[in-house]
């Protein structure tokens, strides 16, 4: 179980590299911009993670799917991953007042690597009760936010583009 999790974190790492770039490189594809980057939001760069924790997820479903707690836990990894990238992003720009591409990628391996091996570590505990149905619905909610906010994003700073001052796929600079 735990080599797949490793390959698992390197498949995500690659592809979630990938994702920053591949909006672009697909001539920009309305399918492409639901899956990955578009732009330089926070929330494009939370997308570019949960892309490959999706597939993992369905992958791993049929893994070890029969873990007790698996939505569960699930849940709690990717949304360990959701909010792991702007509450270090913001703290350390706070700190610093600047932005480093090298703190960036450093925090997007380190919430990938906190998301998967949380999960693996949850899928080691035994619970006193089946939590999958909470698991389920804030997985649900997670994949509506997933597939809308690109297209709908909420008017914030966590989906405004630093570069173009737009949100969503407007943000992007053609």
């Amino acid at each position: 179980m735990l080599l797949f999790y490793i390959i698992s974190f390197v498949f995500c790492l690659i592809l979630g590299g990938l994702g920053h770039f591949l909006y672009e490189l697909c001539n920009h594809n309305k399918i492409v911009a639901i899956f990955f980057a578009v732009n330089e939001s926070t929330w494009e760069h939370i997308k570019i993670g949960l892309t490959p924790l999706f597939i993992f997820t369905i992958v791993d479903y049929f893994l070890y799917g029969q873990i007790a707690n698996f939505w569960f836990n699930k849940m709690l990894s990717l949304f360990a991953f959701v909010l792991l990238i702007p509450i270090l992003f913001y703290s350390y720009k706070l700190v610093t007042k600047k932005h480093f591409l090298i703190l960036d990628v450093i925090i997007f391996v380190f919430s990938l690597f906190v998301a998967i091996f949380l999960n693996y570590y949850l899928n080691n505990i035994s619970f006193n009760f089946n939590y999958n149905f909470i698991g389920i619905l804030g997985i649900l909610i997670l994949l509506f936010m997933y597939f809308s906010f690109t297209y709908f994003p909420l008017k914030n700073f966590i989906f405004l583009d630093p570069i173009t001052k737009c949100f969503g796929i407007e943000g992007h600079g053609h």
